[in-house]
């Protein structure tokens, strides 16, 4: 008999010690095969039923406050999001299906029988998907993405891989192959606030449309402002920069609220600073503005938010 590749017994992934082939424990490595195939089953359900009512919930909340709940408009939404061809349903086989993927390939990959010392091509790579068994199911498992409505994939993937990235920084944090920071967690939070305002000026399509949106509504640059930028970066023949509709709609925007038209013939940038802050022409004392406006707006959300928590503290506790 061909001796296994020992796994180490401390592992999560190990399969029980002290087992053998014995009558005895024969029958009880059946049973153990059995609950697991149970728990893959419930594995299964416990992750169609999470993606299924995250995904409604996130569906049907915005039209529930939009219809000011009234069953009777939010009905036809209801019977299209949560019927069998629904994006709820499809969110629950993925993440069902990804988990089921996930250990029930971990557990065929432990039970390989494997030498110790592969005599063919064939023993060589079972013995490497038996060594590389966690990275493989994840692998595999990922292709369950392949169910996500095919609009929602990238945001998906980008979500999950900040999460990988974030393990693996970790782990190579914990094997000293990266130096700790201190607050390092609010060094990446500035950073990655600092590319998201980037986009936002600079890069709008790159933005998903309802964080764009959530953007719009609470930063301190109104639509038509930030339209007309878009249209000088995407334009760069200066000559059709008059004809422009967003500059256009942008200037009619202007002449409503008292502001000269737009100087488009400035030189070294300067248009820029026109268009953005016509107050001021001056970068840094627009930023002190915008900074100070955007914390007073956010200090009204969060206040707003710390106000109801505190009025269904009596119903929920927290």
């Amino acid at each position: 008999m061909s001796l296994s590749k020992p796994i180490h017994p401390g592992s999560p992934l190990s399969p029980p010690v002290g087992s053998t082939s014995g009558g005895a424990d024969s029958d009880k490595q059946k049973r153990i095969g059995w609950a697991a195939a149970i728990f893959t089953r419930a594995g299964f359900l416990r992750g169609f039923l999470t993606g299924y009512i995250a995904k409604a919930l996130m569906t049907l909340l915005p039209k529930f406050v939009r219809a000011k709940g009234n069953l009777r408009r939010l009905w036809p939404a209801i019977a299209q999001n949560l019927g069998p061809r629904g994006d709820p349903v499809l969110y629950g086989l993925f993440f069902g299906g990804m988990n089921t993927v996930f250990y029930r390939f971990l557990k065929w990959a432990e039970g390989l029988d494997v030498p110790l010392e592969p005599r063919n091509a064939t023993e060589s790579a079972l013995q490497f998907i038996q060594t590389h068994r966690v990275a493989i199911a994840g692998l595999v498992s990922g292709l369950c993405l392949l169910l996500v409505p095919s609009g929602d994939r990238t945001s998906v993937s980008l979500f999950l891989f900040t999460h990988a990235l974030e393990v693996l920084v970790r782990y190579a944090a914990q094997r000293r192959w990266l130096p700790r920071f201190c607050h390092a967690d609010v060094l990446l939070m500035i950073v990655a606030s600092m590319q998201v305002i980037w986009a936002w000026f600079h890069s709008r399509p790159s933005h998903d449309p309802s964080y764009l949106n959530f953007l719009d509504s609470f930063g301190d640059h109104p639509y038509p402002i930030m339209k007309g930028y878009q249209a000088i970066l995407d334009v760069h023949d200066k000559s059709l920069w008059p004809s422009h509709p967003d500059l256009i709609a942008l200037n009619g925007w202007r002449a409503a609220r008292n502001i000269h038209p737009l100087k488009l013939d400035l030189p070294n940038q300067q248009h820029v600073c026109d268009l953005l802050h016509p107050q001021t022409m001056s970068c840094l004392e627009e930023s002190k503005r915008f900074l100070l406006k955007c914390f007073g707006r956010s200090s009204k959300i969060y206040l707003g938010r710390m106000k109801a928590r505190a009025s269904l503290c009596p119903l929920f506790p927290f």
